[in-house]
């Protein structure tokens, strides 16, 4: 420009950019942190929840196995600050005490079964659901905001 004043400015961002990055990664670990206690709290309210059998033939007995198998499944990153993880049963019967549902002699022509110790023999047998991991779904409801509050506050304050 003949007679005027050219200005030129520039900015080193490679400092900004960096703190960026770090904040990025201090986010994506807070994330991850709240997912996994997330998860680790749902697991004990489903397992709190999930229903437990008594033996009739020895009433000390409790059984407990659905409740043991209720676990982790995997948490895995999907993609920037996202996580999933899943949960669940791992006895083959999990789901049907969970939803309820119908169970039909399959085979062979009864089910057959002792109800305060004497045996009875049926075509089908239907149970209603005890919905154990809808009622942890609803605890971690109630607990998930809190879970991730303290999961920033102790990643960000490192």
């Amino acid at each position: 420009m003949p007679g005027g004043l050219e200005f030129h400015t520039s900015l080193d961002t490679s400092d900004m950019q960096a703190a960026v990055d770090r904040l990025a990664d201090r986010a994506n670990a807070a994330v991850e942190l709240a997912t996994r206690r997330g998860i680790a709290f749902f697991v004990g309210a489903a397992m709190a929840h999930a229903p437990v059998a008594k033996s009739v033939q020895a009433p000390r007995h409790v059984g407990g196995t659905l409740r043991r198998s209720i676990h982790i499944v995997e948490v895995t990153q999907i993609g920037p600050g996202r996580w999933l993880a899943t949960a669940g049963p791992s006895v083959i019967y999990g789901r049907f005490r969970d939803l309820g549902g119908t169970i039909h002699a399959k085979n062979v022509p009864y089910l057959k079964f002792q109800i305060d110790g004497n045996w009875v023999q049926v075509e089908s047998v239907t149970q209603t659901g005890s919905f154990y991991m809808e009622k942890a779904l609803d605890d971690l409801e109630g607990a998930i905001e809190g879970i991730f509050a303290t999961a920033w506050s102790e990643v960000m304050r490192a």
